[in-house]
């Protein structure tokens, strides 16, 4: 009897500890998801190829082993093409799942977590493996889903789990699923007067985007807590549970490393960007599995397990309403700073040609525009302008072996009417524009060295000018043309001399 209790004993204990070696540790399903996804086969995962629909495929599994609703229909794939919406075109493919919320109100509410499985592919015969950029964090959010399905009762809001394509060249997943989720576009009077579109029903976007290199960063990074009430010290106290030093930022303001918080945070939802900087080999082919920090990355999970929680409680993480400048949208009335460079030339009316030589020009003022929807704006400015006119020393104008300057300082207010192309329904103020208009100059102080030629320049005039915006910034060519120039006494011989300035400038909107 004592020996069939002990071989029992024995037996259940052998059960136990086989049982437990068929259960991985987190950290060794970290080390299973970016083995595969990293590895030198994937050649890469650049967005559209085979290799990132494989990609695709294994994180679809991974979704279906866990439990997840798939967010469409039947299916977690969902296929998209540049700008369009989910399930509009066939060229990229998001990977993504949900766990439906137990509360019968709040479950109608959305909090999603977001990490872009593609990177470069092939370059140059070498492969980008992307092991931090961004295997990293498409691994984590495997991981947080499979988290957050055992915590699933914990959850009163809705969780979207989303494995983006094609954000290497250009964010467009997370901006399919972003369109997808708000279609409509409204104008919002009470906040600033911008048109925005607005989901109502998407309370928190997070994206982890290289998230692999906690040891070596010495700190997790967190842009955008300000749009959450209370975010950074409810983030802070998460991250002190877990051992981890945060460094927080209150909104993202880069325009150069956007990342798949920013087809929503145009939307105005709040959004956190979550990574662990850029010290490892980011866009390079040494970005591989190896120099990964596992017990940083099990650390980054575990942590954005309890953030997604907290999100999904339906009390503790609740949007602030505000919103980093750049993703504040097309706002109705903006006011800005210009600045611009460039050159003056005479124009001589009898030769019907620029013939002169050119002079340095430079202008500082301030500027607003009237946005009148997404098309049309109007822009008046006021600023200095500073410059010299160069002119020759007698007829023809083309001799110019020795020349007079015609130094002067002015006010400008030119008056611009602006057609904007690109702008579309975006959200993103990106877009060309072509324009044109009247200006009005007063001259400060100026000096003339000809004493045959008189200023009686007409202070009105005309300018065009052509230009692109980036979000909060505008650079653009101008160029002004005066109705009425410098009159010469030597009329016959030399005739009205007319003046053309064209600059480069940039405007930098509030």
């Amino acid at each position: 009897m004592v020996k069939r209790i002990m071989l029992s004993a024995a037996l259940a204990l052998t059960c136990i500890t086989v049982s437990a070696q068929t259960e991985p540790t987190v950290k060794e399903r970290l080390q299973q998801h970016l083995g595969y996804l990293a590895s030198d086969a994937m050649c890469g995962r650049e967005a559209g190829t085979a290799t990132a629909r494989l990609a695709a495929t294994y994180i679809a599994d991974q979704f279906a082993q866990i439990g997840l609703e798939p967010f469409g229909d039947t299916t977690y794939y969902a296929y998209f093409n540049q700008g369009s919406e989910l399930g509009k075109g066939d060229k990229y493919c998001n990977v993504i799942g949900m766990l439906e919320g137990s509360d019968p109100v709040l479950k109608d509410e959305v909090v999603i977590i977001g990490a872009h499985y593609d990177h470069l592919g092939i370059m140059g015969g070498e492969v980008y493996n992307g092991a931090d950029d961004n295997a990293s964090g498409t691994s984590a959010l495997i991981e947080v889903a499979r988290i957050l399905a055992a915590r699933r009762s914990e959850l009163k809001r809705t969780v979207i789990f989303a494995a983006f394509d094609a954000e290497e060249v250009g964010l467009y997943g997370s901006t399919a699923l972003a369109k997808t989720l708000a279609p409509l576009e409204v104008y919002e009077k009470d906040n600033g007067g911008v048109w925005i579109h607005r989901p109502h029903k998407v309370c928190l976007m997070v994206s982890a985007d290289m998230v692999g290199w906690l040891r070596a960063n010495g700190r997790l990074e967190v842009e955008g807590v300000n749009t959450l009430k209370h975010g950074g010290d409810i983030l802070e106290e998460i991250a002190s549970e877990h051992g981890i030093v945060l460094e927080t930022k209150g909104f993202e303001g880069s325009l150069f490393t956007a990342t798949d918080t920013q087809g929503f945070a145009v939307l105005h939802v709040p959004t956190l960007a979550v990574s662990t900087g850029l010290k490892s080999p980011y866009h390079k082919p040494g970005d591989d599995v190896e120099y990964i920090d596992f017990d940083g990355l099990e650390k980054v999970t575990g942590y954005l397990a309890d953030v997604m929680v907290a999100a999904a409680d339906g009390g503790s993480l609740q949007p602030s309403g505000r919103v980093a400048k750049i993703h504040r949208g097309k706002e109705l009335l903006e006011f800005g700073i210009t600045g611009g460079i460039g050159s003056t030339n005479a124009r001589f009316a009898k030769e019907s040609a620029f013939i002169g030589k050119s002079n340095l020009v430079g202008s500082l003022g301030v500027a607003a525009q009237l946005n009148l929807g997404s098309h049309l704006a109007i822009r008046p400015e006021a600023y200095f302008e500073a410059g010299a006119l160069c002119l020759p020393s007698s007829a023809p104008a083309s001799h110019f072996d020795t020349s007079y300057n015609f130094h002067y300082g002015r006010v400008m207010a030119p008056v611009s009417l602006l057609l904007k192309t690109g702008a579309g329904g975006s959200l993103i103020p990106t877009y060309m524009y072509l324009g044109g208009g009247v200006n009005w100059s007063y001259d400060i102080y100026s000096q003339m060295h000809r004493p045959d030629i008189k200023n009686s320049a007409d202070p009105f005039g005309w300018h065009w000018i052509l230009g692109m915006n980036l979000k909060k910034s505008a650079f653009e060519v101008m160029c002004t043309y005066p109705l009425r120039g410098l009159d010469c006494e030597e009329c016959e011989t030399f005739g009205t001399v007319k003046s053309c300035t064209s600059q480069f400038r940039l405007i930098r909107w509030f």
